[in-house]
């Protein structure tokens, strides 16, 4: 009879070893603090590494593909004394709801609206300052089978066709609509929208189009080229919308031949709503930050800000070991200025190495993460632990699987820690760098000869 034959204790010490590499995230220790010492298990713990950093600009972010897109959209003006400020703006590309010709002898403008539907959960900073937005027409055509990037440079009118001056922005506030009617006035209750006075000029221009340029969306665009939105004035916040919802639209009201009516414009799903993002450090707290090497602080920015290269030195001790767990602590250094208003730190860093092109592509233990639907191979969220006597909050990432490819590989390329930027997500943080005298950044390693 052939077989394996296994001792009750060997079975104790393979399940105790199983359960602690599983389980090490639970204890508040760091992992390998409380390793079983004996020669039963020959396991060994180092924290030997030599950890350089440095701050970076990220590229920029893809924020529109046809059938690939952005939710949530903003509009705004947002500045930091620390991280520098934001400005964000939009291209938008509105379609007539239904392409039929208005063949009234007499039309008279009413007004022309411009209706955003706001998104609450996308704003950012402090809502209670006024702010501006000025309304332009696009001057040329931009086809919505190419990408764009929050980079992209739009050509438009300086001439506003719309403008909302100092107004305070209600993201849960209901709009209230009256009507005057025969049988006296209706009261309408429309959901949260910033409504933005046009030109009457663009009315009259839509209404005009003959049924040749209105009998496709692709003509129409050929026509009327769109909008782009963007902000003056202070800084105060960035506002979310809903761009793609059928209730941000372009609502033209007239009178023809005495009879009111209202046209509208709407978003289509295969036409353009454009993100785009300006980043600016100049006087602010990171400026002396970027590009140089970093020993004390680390910097991330969501939305195409700011991210940290970080380069880990004597992996190469580790040659022909087995990586049984790999884990890099971060710890967030709370900057001294008070948050106001909807001010946030990044909730999630995610890791990328650079391959020999430059081009980055997430780590192995990313990678496996988001093939799975069932664990958590990498981490990376903002979690407050105790240690010590002390609550603090780290950023702390499974990097086991990528150590063993760089062990197994020979190569060690340099590692991105950035937000993850095209889940669209607003947010600063500033954490301490490597050579930090209480806070160091940490790289623990658990391995087998």
């Amino acid at each position: 009879m052939t077989g394996f034959l296994i001792r009750p204790v060997g079975i104790i010490i393979t399940l105790f070893v199983l359960i602690f590499i599983s389980s090490g995230c639970n204890d508040p220790s760091f992992v390998g603090e409380d390793l079983v010492e004996g020669d039963r298990i020959d396991f060994e713990v180092t924290e030997d590494f030599e950890i350089s950093a440095r701050v970076v600009k990220t590229d920029s972010i893809l924020t529109f593909e046809r059938f690939d897109r952005l939710g949530a959209h903003r509009i705004g003006h947002y500045s930091h004394p620390f991280f520098g400020s934001i400005k964000a703006e939009f291209a938008l590309h509105l379609v007539p709801q239904i392409p039929v010709v208005d063949t009234s002898e007499t039309i008279t403008i009413d007004s022309v609206i411009l209706a955003l539907h706001y998104d609450s959960s996308a704003f950012y900073g402090d809502t209670t300052v006024p702010m501006s937005i000025d309304v332009f027409r696009l001057n040329e055509f931009y086809d919505p089978r190419n990408p764009y990037y929050t980079n992209h440079i739009f050509n438009y009118d300086p001439i506003p066709v719309g403008q909302l001056l100092n107004f305070t922005p209600k993201p849960n506030t209901l709009i209230t609509r009256i009507t005057e009617g025969e049988d006296g006035s209706d009261t309408t209750q429309l959901v949260p929208q910033l409504r933005i006075p046009i030109n009457n000029g663009i009315g009259m221009e839509l209404l005009g189009l003959d049924s040749i340029s209105i009998q496709s969306d692709s003509l129409f665009l050929t026509q009327f080229n769109g909008l782009y939105l963007t902000t003056t004035g202070q800084s105060g916040s960035l506002m979310g919308f809903y761009p793609d919802n059928p209730r941000t639209q372009l609502i033209v009201y007239y009178t023809g031949d005495g009879e009111e009516q209202i046209r509208r414009y709407v978003p289509e799903t295969q036409f353009l709503t454009a993100q785009v993002y300006n980043h600016s450090y100049e006087s602010s707290g990171v400026e002396d930050l970027i590009d140089s090497e970093q020993d004390q602080t680390l910097i991330f920015q969501g939305l195409g800000g700011l991210a940290s290269r970080i380069n880990i030195e004597g992996i190469d001790e580790l040659q022909g070991s087995l990586i049984n767990q790999a884990r890099l602590r971060i710890y967030l250094n709370e900057l001294d200025e008070p948050t106001v208003g909807n001010e946030q730190t990044i909730p999630r860093l995610l890791m990328f190495k650079q391959n020999e092109d430059g081009s980055l592509s997430p780590i192995e233990d990313v990678r496996i993460e988001q093939g799975s639907s069932t664990t958590v191979n990498f981490g990376g969220f903002l979690e407050d632990k105790v240690i010590g006597n002390d609550t603090l909050s780290v950023y702390e990432m499974n990097i086991t699987s990528h150590l063993q490819e760089v062990i197994r590989k020979g190569n060690n390329p340099a590692l991105f820690l950035r937000a993850n930027n095209t889940a669209n997500l607003m947010g600063n943080s500033r954490t301490f760098g490597a050579g930090h005298d209480e806070f160091p950044i940490e790289l623990r390693v658990i391995y087998t000869r």
